[in-house]
């Protein structure tokens, strides 16, 4: 038996969009077929300065990826936290198996109501709005949505 690997990853941001009018959030369908909020790595590109704020970097992340997948240009985020992730999977590349481990930065904005169309043109992913009610019985690609979605739950942001 084959020692699992840990493989070296980049850390995320990932941001909760929600339109107060009809308590809804957009989750975005990715190319692997898991639904999730909409985020992605942090790159390079989105270190400011000397890379050194680690919350900032993951702010300009989010703003870039919620944008690249859902069209949306919205600059005001607010921080929720971040999240030490950890878990098993199997390397697309060897089919070995890895645990990835990564920090998530979790980031929120609240708009009146739902913006139409959502836009994702990245190999045909798909970006919609979905009531919180409807995400509470999804199966998510990563458990760490859930997390932000209670945070910001707790935190007052949100009402189920």
């Amino acid at each position: 038996m084959s020692e699992i690997k840990v493989k070296p990853c980049k850390d995320a941001a990932v941001v909760i969009v929600h339109a107060k009018s009809n308590n809804s959030i957009v989750m975005v369908k990715s190319r692997k077929g898991g639904i999730g909020l909409p985020g992605g790595g942090i790159e390079t590109k989105d270190n400011v300065g000397d890379g050194s704020n680690l919350v900032h970097n993951a702010y300009m992340a989010a703003i870039r990826e919620l944008h690249e997948e859902t069209g949306l240009d919205i600059r005001e985020l607010k921080y929720i936290s971040t999240e030490h992730v950890s878990y098993n999977t199997t390397d697309y590349t060897t089919h070995e198996p890895i645990t990835i481990n990564k920090n998530v930065y979790g980031f929120y904005v609240s708009i009146d109501a739902p913006i139409h169309p959502l836009s994702y043109n990245i190999n045909e992913n798909k970006a919609s709005w979905i009531s919180l009610e409807e995400f509470q019985n999804m199966d998510v690609y990563h458990a760490v949505n859930n997390v932000f979605i209670e945070k910001a739950i707790d935190q007052g942001l949100m009402v189920l």
